[in-house]
């Protein structure tokens, strides 16, 4: 704003899982909303993938967008790079975009970071 620009998008990522920090990433998102201005469907949360809580999300009735930091596409290659495989398998995970899809009426963007010898073959 000091620069006479406005902040138009926002992704919650990088910063842990937000799933594991839910009260206050919905807190957040409310600021964003409120405070400057910033649309639902102009903020993003990336998660690696707990199912539970992305139909928790939702089941919140927000108009914010789910991506999923998915990164291989096969339960032994994610379990491997991505512990929380192990606990919410692809088919669980799917399950629960399929719901968050069904019951908000919006996409799912799915993350790819490549990375050499791990999911680039």
């Amino acid at each position: 704003k000091a620069q006479g620009e406005r902040l138009s998008n926002v992704v919650l990522m990088g910063m842990g899982e937000p799933f594991r920090n839910y009260d206050n990433v919905l807190g957040a998102i409310g600021d964003l909303r409120g405070r400057l201005g910033i649309g639902q469907r102009h903020i993003t949360v990336s998660t690696v993938g707990i199912a539970p809580m992305i139909r928790r999300f939702a089941d919140e009735g927000t108009e914010v967008k789910l991506a999923i930091s998915l990164h291989v596409a096969n339960d032994a290659g994610r379990s491997k790079l991505m512990p929380v495989n192990r606990r919410y398998a692809l088919e669980e995970l799917l399950a629960a975009c399929r719901y968050y899809q069904e019951k908000t009426r919006r996409r799912v963007t799915f993350e790819w970071a490549l990375i050499r010898g791990e999911n680039d073959g």
